[in-house]
């Protein structure tokens, strides 16, 4: 089978292979086959080929996401997607013409979406599903997305309204209806913005260490602050009597460490979110052909910040 491959890690054009005659895997008790129609590529992807993930042992199929049909066995025919677990790091991923899935954890692909809008959905939708739960968003509560034009954050402000809450978007300068976040403070914005209801939430997709504390004010009594990453010091700072007097937490959620049964089952929430068109997939899609220079350029497409999500399609099937 087609396969993209990395046996060391380093530079994504020296290291990452795409191989025509990688060996076809088997499933064993419990678990299905996947025919990949179209798998996404995310930073992490091309980040993990260039070692940024020391538990990921070699060689290695790279990638998460995926939408496909099962082939074989009681689920055969069925369309799927998936995202999250060991694949890619320590069980071969979804940058491959097939893969191996525990039967329990398949997860019906959305009717309305294509193989390559629903393979462009995963880690996304599954960082953003884990932040918002993390936090027990509840409807009619208001949440605060910082980096809410990204990829994360924009799936976080569309879950909140799937759910019935109500996001306050972030922006770099003065706009209707968004927190200018380039304001020495924000709490008054955010107050206005939610009628003086406060903000209950703070989702966190940038972790700017200034950002960070003028966010971390705007919490209510209680309120949840959740952060995703880090700044390149690795370090956040806060008033420390502020936040226990005002009964504040602050939690971090590692995607990574997403079983790929749990990441099926925030799948299987989202699902109706997507078919009645409350929750929708990127509106920029480039699809790319599994072939070495394609990819190649996709990868690092991804990394220098591209605008749009990129797909590996195998197959006519997989085309918008």
């Amino acid at each position: 089978m087609k396969a993209l491959v990395f046996t060391t890690k380093g530079p994504i054009p020296s290291v990452l292979q795409v191989l025509s005659d990688h060996p076809k895997p088997s499933p064993g008790p419990n678990q299905s086959l996947v025919r990949i129609i179209a798998s996404g590529i995310n930073p992490a992807d091309a980040k993990n080929v260039q070692g940024s993930f020391p538990q990921t042992t070699l060689p290695r199929v790279p990638g998460r996401d995926f939408a496909g049909v099962v082939e074989g066995g009681e689920e055969d025919g069925m369309e799927v997607w998936g995202t999250g677990g060991e694949n890619g790091y320590t069980r071969d991923g979804s940058h491959a013409e097939y893969i191996i899935v525990d039967t329990a954890a398949l997860a019906s692909k959305p009717k309305n979406l294509s193989f390559s809008q629903a393979a462009s959905c995963g880690v996304p939708f599954l960082t953003a599903s884990a932040m918002v739960s993390k936090a027990d968003v509840k409807p009619g509560k208001h949440v605060l997305v910082l980096g809410s034009s990204g990829s994360v954050g924009s799936s976080a402000v569309q879950i909140c309204k799937f759910i019935g809450a109500t996001p306050l978007e972030s922006s770099r300068r003065s706009q209707a209806g968004a927190v200018d976040i380039s304001a020495d403070e924000i709490a008054s914005q955010t107050a206005n913005l939610s009628n003086g209801a406060g903000v209950s939430v703070v989702i966190d997709t940038v972790s700017d260490p200034a950002l960070f504390k003028k966010a971390l004010v705007t919490l209510n009594r209680g309120g949840k602050y959740i952060i995703i990453t880090a700044p390149k010091s690795g370090d956040l700072a806060f008033n420390a009597l502020d936040l226990y007097r005002a009964d504040r937490t602050v939690t971090g959620v590692n995607s990574n460490s997403i079983s790929f049964a749990e990441s099926s089952a925030f799948l299987r929430k989202m699902t109706p979110g997507f078919e009645n068109g409350t929750l929708t997939p990127p509106k920029v899609i480039h699809e790319v052909e599994c072939e070495q220079d394609a990819v190649v350029r996709a990868y690092q497409g991804v990394l220098e910040g591209a605008k749009g999500k990129y797909v590996i399609v195998f197959g006519e099937k997989g085309k918008l």
